[in-house]
């Protein structure tokens, strides 16, 4: 199992602090859009594919409609915005992909990391509206939460929970976790029992300019 230290939680929380704070001068991150996603924030080698088209270089501001793969590079990182005003970071090394909202619920997420890391800060969930992340190895619901996934070269998921509650299913077996928690979900194998992460300093919050 992997041990949590101190400094990679330092690392997570501002990640997070990030997330809910990046922001171009004179919008509001909480804003709704009329569009399903938005990129707000690029950082180093970040390409995208939007449904029918072809890899592309990601620029700031791009706004989509659809369904996208995304995937960064080393030392690369990029924030979506999304309708419901869910933001989510995509660390460096991931290759994730963003399926279409349902019209029945226009408002909603489901997307798969296939693997890297991401931060995900989730608006209170409303009625019809719901969160799904996919890895290779389990399925996460999510109400109303800020979470990080890792998703190993090995397929092994790693879901921890900052604040909220996110159900975790693999295998026939569901695992929920509250804030301060976490599950490993091994390839081919049910998620292990909940586990507290360590607990969490207080970081100063980081204003983007």
């Amino acid at each position: 199992m992997r041990k949590f230290s101190f400094s990679f939680l330092i690392v997570c929380l501002l990640a997070i602090v990030l997330v809910s704070g990046c922001k171009k001068k004179g919008e509001d991150t909480g804003a709704l859009l009329q569009e399903y996603l938005r990129f707000d924030y690029v950082l180093g080698n970040v390409n995208i594919k939007p449904k029918g088209s072809k890899w592309q270089k990601l620029q700031i501001g791009l706004v989509l409609d659809t369904a996208c793969q995304v995937k960064t590079s080393s030392d690369s990182s990029a924030v979506v915005r999304f309708r419901s005003g869910d933001m989510l970071r995509i660390q460096e090394n991931t290759l994730l992909s963003v399926r279409p909202p349902e019209k029945s619920s226009p408002n909603s997420v489901n997307m798969k990391v296939v693997i890297g890391e991401i931060f995900m800060n989730v608006r209170k969930l409303a009625k019809n509206r719901n969160v799904q992340v996919e890895t290779p190895t389990a399925v996460a619901g999510v109400r109303g939460t800020e979470f990080h996934i890792v998703v190993e070269k090995t397929e092994r998921s790693i879901f921890s929970v900052y604040k909220g509650i996110m159900d975790v299913s693999a295998q026939g077996k569901t695992v929920t976790l509250h804030t301060g928690f976490a599950t490993i979900v091994e390839k081919g194998k049910p998620p292990m029992d909940p586990f507290n992460l360590p607990e969490a300093p207080e970081v100063e919050t980081i204003e983007m300019k």
